[in-house]
């Protein structure tokens, strides 16, 4: 399922799957970036909840690519959302982002 979901993600301009890896595209990464640092969050806000912001941002960007470059497969927009915001967990830059939305929310 990982390669068909790599590939599906590919054809909307989301990723690059390499022989070993699958790699963020950067300008969808950049996009995502200038956006998290927009959520507003309030003091004490749980991770959860901030998740389920940086999830909304996630969505609305990975369904205008579809709009531009796939189209025929915008269906996939949800579950292709899902892929990559597990996949940026499970690599450590969502945690990151998150931290940095944090910070930035306290200064």
């Amino acid at each position: 399922m990982y390669y068909t979901l790599c590939r599906v993600a590919e054809r909307a301009g989301l990723a690059h799957k390499e022989p070993r890896r699958l790699i963020t595209d950067p300008g969808f990464w950049n996009e995502f970036c200038n956006r998290a640092v927009d959520v507003k969050i309030k003091p004490g806000k749980s991770i959860a909840k901030l998740q389920k912001s940086l999830f909304k941002v996630c969505h609305e960007i990975v369904k205008k690519r579809y709009a531009q470059h796939d189209p025929d497969n915008a269906r996939h927009a949800d579950l292709i959302t899902l892929f990559m915001f597990n996949f940026w967990n499970a690599t450590g830059l969502l945690p990151m982002t998150q931290a940095v939305v944090i910070l930035g929310a306290n200064l």
